[in-house]
């Protein structure tokens, strides 16, 4: 990933930056519901009293993060160009946040691997896969305490909020391009269970983390999606590596220095040459390699696909 807010604020960044077609402008929360990407396909069946039907989404959203990115983001983008409007302004603000997505995950994730780890495969295997979710966790509420932004002043679930006809038609829009793995209602719903996860586990209080501490739940999936109150000052030091300590690549284990925010700003600087392109992109007048160079070999999580991470912090 990282998590929620992380990509709804690098969204929310990215519209304001001048080289942004001024259209998406026009449809933010598509935007910012694109940007959470494949994330949401973790989600659908996660909530137990909710009887879903149909394809299981996991695999599919492993899939679209581990393997070459072309498969999910080429696919979504060259179906833009058939549309008539206004789907295809609504369309194309939602793969522009999958882009997005792409863009965030790919310039942080060797970052948040080699900080919270993996297995002997480099794989998420329990309990490197709790330890993943929990980091996440951490430099959401990290980054916005950056911004001065209390955990009591959020609502996680309106980062990724648009309209019941909307989210119904990008969700018709995305099942017939992957028809081999989802259908119609894959997207919609994935994307509601996602929203009532946050929803159910949205701890402003604190309530919830003393009970999942006190029940042994807190080294769990659910708990790693409950956040503390607050980070004392090294903590959120250490978690967006503003305290200098170098980490190792995940792959080559050569020792980086980079903070959480610079891969950040570095994220956002790279957007310029994907938005110079973008309105030809989706008119189908754009050569595929200009876009090839942008994405160059890199998956969402910021290395080749078949390289295998070997190095993390410990």
């Amino acid at each position: 990933m990282p998590a929620l807010a992380c990509h709804w604020l690098f969204a929310r960044e990215a519209l304001r930056r001048f080289t942004c077609p001024a259209f998406l402008k026009e449809e933010t929360a598509l935007v910012c519901l694109g940007a959470q990407g494949p994330d949401p396909f973790f989600f659908r069946s996660r909530i137990p009293w909710r009887k879903r039907r149909g394809r299981e989404t996991m695999s599919f959203g492993s899939s679209c993060h581990s393997q070459d990115p072309r498969f999910w983001l080429f696919g979504s983008l060259r179906a833009i160009s058939r549309l008539q409007e206004p789907s295809k302004t609504k369309a194309s603000a939602l793969v522009y946040g999958f882009f997005l997505h792409y863009q965030l995950d790919r310039m942080v994730h060797p970052y948040v691997f080699s900080k919270s780890g993996f297995d002997e495969e480099g794989a998420l295997s329990p309990p490197w896969n709790i330890r993943h979710a929990w980091f996440e966790t951490l430099l959401d509420l990290a980054f916005l305490e950056e911004r001065g932004v209390h955990l009591r002043d959020i609502r996680p679930w309106c980062m990724m909020s648009v309209s019941a006809i909307d989210l119904i038609s990008m969700s018709s829009f995305i099942g017939s391009l992957f028809a081999d793995s989802l259908d119609e209602n894959s997207y919609r719903e994935s994307c509601l269970d996602m929203s009532a996860v946050y929803r159910m586990l949205h701890d402003p209080g604190g309530w919830k983390r003393k009970l999942a501490e006190k029940t042994g739940k807190a080294e769990t999936l659910i708990g790693a999606f409950i956040a503390p109150q607050r980070l004392s000052v090294g903590q959120k030091d250490s978690i967006l590596g503003l305290d200098g300590e170098s980490w190792p690549d995940p792959v080559s284990g050569l020792e980086r220095n980079e903070s959480f925010r610079q891969l950040y700003e570095k994220g956002l600087e790279g957007l310029d040459p994907l938005n110079e392109m973008w309105i030809d992109l989706t008119n189908a007048k754009e050569e595929a390699e200009a876009l090839d160079e942008w994405i160059d070999s890199f998956n969402h999580d910021g290395k080749e696909p078949e390289a295998q991470r070997r190095y993390y912090k410990t």
